[in-house]
């Protein structure tokens, strides 16, 4: 529901496009997860590839994509690779792949209990990420159905809890290891402001949010339908906020001593 010339530029490409192109304009200001979860129900075909506006398709992308639905019709998601941009696209580095990608080198199938489980414990933390989830829309229409209060004990990332719940009705996914999206990084809402301090602070803020988020999915998602793939999905994402924290005191221009106030007066 921007205000931006989203739709007159859609409008025009659809004009010279050569596939179908449909362009939905909501009027209402619902929030990201919920226009997520909005948009995939709006669909008509039976997978939906949630692909954000920052983001880009690879080259032969949509072909492995179709070439797995082919293989695997009935599997509830796909999750796919990704390569890393800098924030105006022109530089290309392998980053930060999905958590369980390094155990996987190759495309890879779980079906089952037992391998959704380990799946989930790979995979847990970059299910929130939007643009690798190709998602079977008939089943992710029955798991936001069946779930009328979701906002009652999680607010976001509600993407990674209706992936868990598709999987516990349908064990089945598949990953395709040759990335398929460009991730474009250093686009974040908590670097849009010019002060470094504030930009440490903003990023402590976020990630203290994400991990409280996430720690509610994986209690309420998680633990229940696949316990055994708790103790690592609460690992990783331990790893993925030290690291994170890390990551975020080194590239601040924000003297040590300073940034460390300021983060510990955030998170504490």
């Amino acid at each position: 529901s921007g205000t931006d010339r989203t739709g007159s530029s859609v409008r025009s490409l659809a004009k010279k496009s050569k596939i179908a192109i449909r362009y939905a304009h909501d009027t209402a200001r619902i929030g990201v997860d919920r226009s997520i979860m909005k948009v995939a129900l709006m669909g008509k075909g039976k997978f939906c590839w949630l692909l954000s506006d920052d983001d880009v398709a690879e080259p032969g992308a949509v072909a492995r994509i179709l070439s797995k639905i082919v293989e695997k019709p009935s599997c509830a998601l796909i999750e796919l690779n990704k390569y890393s941009y800098s924030l105006d696209l022109k530089s290309r580095w392998s980053g930060a792949p999905p958590s369980g990608a390094g155990k996987h080198a190759s495309d890879a199938s779980f079906e089952g209990k037992q391998p959704i489980a380990d799946f989930i414990g790979h995979f847990f933390y970059d299910f929130s990420y939007m643009s690798t989830q190709v998602v079977n829309r008939e089943l992710y229409e029955k798991a936001v159905k069946s779930e009328k209060r979701i906002g009652d004990y999680c607010e976001d990332y509600l993407l990674a809890y209706i992936i868990c719940r598709m999987l516990a009705r349908t064990p089945a996914a598949v990953f395709i290891a040759e990335p398929c999206v460009g991730n474009r990084t250093g686009n974040e809402t908590a670097l849009s402001v010019k002060s470094e301090e504030a930009n440490t602070a903003g990023f402590a803020r976020l990630d203290r949010a994400t991990g409280e988020n996430f720690k509610k999915i994986a209690d309420r998602a998680v633990l229940p339908a696949f316990p055994s793939a708790y103790p690592e999905v609460m690992s990783r994402m331990m790893q993925y906020h030290v690291r994170a924290q890390l990551m975020t005191l080194k590239g601040s221009a924000v003297p040590l001593s300073k940034r460390l106030v300021v983060w510990k007066r955030v998170v504490s």
